[in-house]
Parts: structure tokens; sequence; C-alpha cells
């Protein structure tokens, strides 16, 4: 009996492990990526404007609250927006890669959780008088930490290293 009860805690953790690998994030940016999209920025979003169909909306995973997805679930889906061949080909002209509408969506996530954490922050010194809006904020904070779930530490660094530059992103 006491060797049942070992494997099926042995068991359970491989499968819990499993599942907490599956919903890792994977380091995707590099320091020539944040340099590429500071020096063209501009450029790629003026030919993404020109794009007549960027995203196979077919082959797009929405967000479906009813089917109890969440903002994780969200973001990680927005990160796999398949997208044309001529979005792709824009990404790689400009030393982003193939996969440079990822990047593009993980720069977006961690500049908006940055720049959106530092207004939190002038937002909270502005409810210390007033206790009702503590848990405005804290829910906030949550959905903050939420969105850098989907975003590798490592990948958040490199952003909050170049943020001052990187921040006419969030301004789009």
């Amino acid at each position: 009996m006491h060797k049942r009860i070992v494997f099926l805690l042995c068991a359970l953790l491989a499968v819990s492990t499993l599942a907490v690998a599956q919903t890792q994030v994977t380091k995707i940016l590099s320091a020539s990526d944040i340099t590429a999209m500071i020096n063209h920025g501009d450029a790629i979003a003026d030919e993404l404007d020109a794009v007549e169909v960027p995203v196979d909306w077919t082959a797009a995973a929405f967000m479906n609250m009813e089917e109890g997805d969440d903002l994780v679930t969200y973001m990680n889906n927005l990160r796999k927006t398949p997208v044309s061949a001529e979005v792709r080909a824009i990404f790689r002209k400009y030393g982003l890669g193939d996969n440079g509408f990822e990047k593009y969506i993980v720069m977006t996530i961690a500049i908006s959780t940055e720049v959106t954490r530092a207004e939190l922050e002038e937002v909270k010194a502005l409810y210390a008088m007033m206790p009702e809006g503590e848990s405005y904020t804290a829910d906030l904070d949550k959905m903050l930490e939420r969105m850098e779930e989907t975003v590798h530490p490592a990948d958040l660094q490199l952003v909050r290293s170049r943020l001052g530059e990187l921040e006419f992103m969030a301004e789009e």
C-alpha cells in the first residue's frame, strides 16, 4: 500500500511538472532584436500598415472567457498569431527574423506592462489618502503580474534595459 501511495504521488508530481513545463514561456529576444526595433520601428509600422491581410484570422486563437481563458492564455495565443508571409518578410527585412511578429508582441507586452506599472505607481500615490482605491490598484497589480507571466524574465529585463528607447511602441 505504501508503494502505491508513493507511486501515485510521483505520478501526480510528474503530471503537474509537465503541465507547468507546457505553460512556461520561452526566451525569444536578443539585444540585436531590441536594437533592430529601436532603429527600424517606424519603418516596420509603416510597412505593416500597408499590408492588406496581415493575420490569418481563420487560424488565430481568440480569447474566449466562456471556455475559461484568462489573460495569460490570451497573451500566449496572441504570441502565436499566424501572420502572412508578407508580415514575416517585413520583420525579416529589418533583422527580426521569421518570428519577428512574436518578438514584436513580446516587446509590446513588456513595454505595456512597464509603462502601466509606472503609471500605476502615480495612481497609488493619489489613492494613498483614499482607501477605497486600494482594491482597484491591487487588481491592476495582479493584472500586471499576469501579463509578466507571458514574457520570459530575460526578455523582460532586456526590454527594461532600453525602455526609454522603446516607449515609442506604447504610443502607437
